[in-house]
C-alpha cells in the first residue's frame, strides 16, 4: 500500500518547473467504502496544482496525470454526496471522454478546484519537455502469473520514465512499445536506454 508519505514524495518526483500543489488529501469511493477490520480503506490519492489534476492508487504505482486543457468536466458533489468529487477528461487524439467515479475528497481540494474554475487561480500549460525512457530489469516472480508470463516468454523488463521512474511503456515479445507520454510528469519519450 502506497503510504501518505509516499505519495508526497512520488508528487515530488512527477513535479514539474512551476507547478505548485494548491490542494491533496486522501480519498475513498463516493459511492461505497471499503471496511477492514473497522478500518477505512482509502483508494486512492487527489493532487490539485496549478497546472494539472493528478490521481494516485494507494494499492499500486498507478499515477494518472490530467493537465487542466483535457478536462471536461468537474462534478463536485453538495448535498447528499458533499465533498465528492468525479471529472471527465479527453486527451487529444481520443474519441471520447474517460470519466472516474467520484470520490470522497478534503474541502481544501474542493476549494482549490473551485478556485480553479472560477479563475481565482491561475493555471498554466505543462510546457514541452522529453526524456529517456530506461528498460530495467523486473523478475517475473514465483507466483502463477509470473510463472504463466515466463511460460509464454515475456520479457523480464519494463519501461519506466528516466525523470520520475513512472511507467513509459511496456515490453513485449515483438518489441517494446513507447508510450507518447509519461503517465505522471507528462514529458515526451525520445529513446529507450538499456543501463
Amino acid at each position: 500500500m502506497r503510504s501518505s508519505s509516499e505519495a508526497l514524495a512520488d508528487m515530488e518526483r512527477v513535479s514539474r518547473n512551476g507547478e505548485k500543489v494548491l490542494a491533496w488529501c486522501e480519498c475513498s469511493p463516493a459511492e461505497e467504502t471499503l471496511n477492514i477490520f473497522g478500518q477505512d480503506v482509502h483508494g486512492s490519492y487527489i493532487f490539485v496544482t496549478n497546472a494539472r489534476l493528478l490521481w494516485m492508487s494507494s494499492n499500486n504505482d498507478g499515477v494518472v496525470s490530467i493537465p487542466w486543457i483535457y478536462m471536461t468536466q468537474m462534478r463536485i458533489g453538495r448535498k447528499r454526496f458533499k465533498n465528492t468529487l468525479g471529472f471527465s477528461f479527453k486527451r487529444l487524439g481520443w474519441s471520447s471522454d474517460n470519466d472516474y467515479p467520484a470520490e470522497y475528497v478534503s474541502r481544501e481540494v474542493v476549494r482549490a478546484i473551485e478556485q480553479i474554475q472560477s479563475g481565482q487561480v491561475p493555471t498554466f500549460e505543462l510546457p514541452a519537455e522529453s526524456t529517456t525512457a530506461v528498460k530495467v530489469h523486473k523478475p517475473h516472480g514465483d507466483s502463477n502469473m509470473g510463472q504463466i508470463a515466463r511460460m509464454y516468454g515475456y520479457p523480464e523488463a519494463r519501461l519506466v520514465c528516466s525523470m520520475c521512474g513512472k511507467s513509459a511503456g511496456v515490453c513485449g515479445t515483438d518489441g517494446d512499445d513507447l508510450s507518447d507520454e509519461c503517465e505522471g510528469c507528462e514529458r515526451s519519450f525520445s529513446e529507450i536506454i538499456t543501463p
